[in-house]
């Protein structure tokens, strides 16, 4: 949704400027925090459609994930206005707080470890990716 409104940035300027109604109008600044959020928000909505087009997700994609869109929020672009860069770090928050554990996980890192797409590319602490080596070995 975000994105066809982005999209449609010059027809919305344009009507809003036509109609001459009382109707927000909607500033650059805002024009550029809503492309900013637009950016930040794909992942998460690539991750989504990953995990939802499939009939049952791996264990081994939990970490995988996690970690990339972790890294995401971590890595905002200097040039996001300041709003947008708020809200990363809440996106950065949230995820810390509710699957933070994930990473910890012998399960899930065993299971990480062991597909052949992965390996130990993914993981961000050593510890578990040795205590997930030396499980399977």
């Amino acid at each position: 949704m975000l994105q066809k409104f982005t999209e449609l940035e010059e027809a919305v300027r344009t009507t809003v400027a036509l109609l001459d109604t009382t109707l927000p109008h909607i500033s650059v600044e805002e024009w550029q925090i809503l492309r900013d959020l637009q950016t930040l928000l794909e992942p998460f909505e690539e991750a989504t459609r990953a995990v939802n087009g499939q009939q049952y997700m791996t264990a081994s994609l939990v970490i995988v994930i996690t970690n990339s869109l972790l890294d995401i929020c971590k890595e905002v672009s200097p040039r996001f206005a300041v709003n947008a860069k708020v809200f990363a770090k809440q996106l950065e928050k949230e995820p810390n707080e509710r699957m933070g554990t994930v990473k910890y996980s012998s399960t899930l890192a065993m299971r990480t470890f062991l597909d052949p797409r992965f390996k130990t590319i993914y993981f961000k602490n050593n510890d578990a990716m040795e205590e997930a080596k030396k499980s399977v070995i």
